[in-house]
């Protein structure tokens, strides 16, 4: 493989490394393109079924593993070049740091969808089979679990950054058996 890689680098007239990280972001490229091929026909297969929460969940996955997928890429090739260059950007342990926060980010931004497609699917449900159902009350937990989902995200980020956040626990212990005691 390096000699093919050094064969390839040869005749394009760059280095090998580059090549080698030019060549892991092509394969990123072509792995999104895959998964969005799979992706879509997965959608195509749910909206065939009856229920909504298999096309809840396809269409929540559908961006936020585009961005993995991306990141990844980038991440693997960033960490090809670091031993090439004095660039504090691709030193290990920032890229170590930046690949959990896109991990936090991706699992955040797929939870939100997620929850925000259960909703609707609740809804619609509820709405087919001609039942009573409270909008507002399904608004409002669909906004609960929203914010706690960001809420713990932002916390796992936090410590990730090793930013201390005993204190906002604290806190927020504090400030909840205020709100206890108040109602």
């Amino acid at each position: 493989m390096a000699e093919w890689m050094d064969r390839l680098a040869g005749m394009v007239g760059m280095n090998p490394w580059t090549v080698h990280a030019f060549g892991i972001i092509l394969g990123a490229l072509l792995i999104d393109l895959l998964y969005r091929k799979a992706m879509n026909r997965l959608e195509r297969l749910a909206d065939r079924s009856n229920t909504l929460w298999d096309d809840a969940l396809v269409h929540a996955g559908k961006r936020p593993i585009s961005l993995l997928i991306y990141g990844q890429g980038l991440l693997t090739a960033a960490r090809v070049l670091e031993p090439h260059t004095e660039a504090i950007v691709f030193s290990p342990d920032l890229l170590s740091l930046a690949q959990q926060l896109l991990l936090v980010i991706t699992v955040t931004w797929l939870l939100f969808r997620m929850v925000g497609g259960f909703e609707q699917a609740y809804v619609h449900h509820k709405r087919e089979a001609d039942e009573s159902y409270d909008i507002t009350t399904i608004s409002v937990l669909g906004r609960i679990v929203r914010i706690a989902v960001v809420v713990t995200a932002v916390l796992t980020a936090l410590a990730i950054l090793e930013i201390p956040i005993s204190g906002l626990l604290a806190a927020g212990g504090v400030g909840g058996i205020a709100i206890g005691l108040a109602a």
